[in-house]
């Protein structure tokens, strides 16, 4: 059975790659498709088939966070195994920075 499998990643990540492949934590690779971007909030979704499950993450709730909780983002970029960042929550229901401010302004106020 093919079990079809999407992945959200930051659009930065993929550049502007011709080819993307998938790593997960037991080592198999898999090759993927660009699915999806928001180039305003840096977002991709990639898919990929597998003949077995994937491990996930579940979803947090965001309208459950709030200000001076935790969070992490656990990934492996550039091929380095097991990458952690953690911050804290330092704003929520911030609007979208007009069009006129320029792109790295618009990433500096990332929540």
């Amino acid at each position: 059975m093919e079990i079809n499998t999407i992945y959200l990643t930051n659009k930065h990540v993929l550049g502007e790659a011709e080819k993307i492949s998938v790593k997960i934590s037991d080592g198999t690779v898999y090759q993927a498709e660009l699915s999806g971007i928001d180039e305003r909030k840096d977002l991709a979704l990639i898919s990929f088939t597998s003949s077995s499950d994937i491990p996930v993450i579940k979803w947090g709730d965001s309208d459950k966070l709030r200000v001076g909780e935790w969070v992490i983002a656990a990934g492996s970029p550039y091929g380095y195994n097991s990458s952690v960042t953690a911050g804290i929550v330092s704003a929520v229901g911030r609007k979208t920075v007009p069009a006129v401010i320029s792109a790295i302004l618009y990433r500096l106020m990332h929540q």
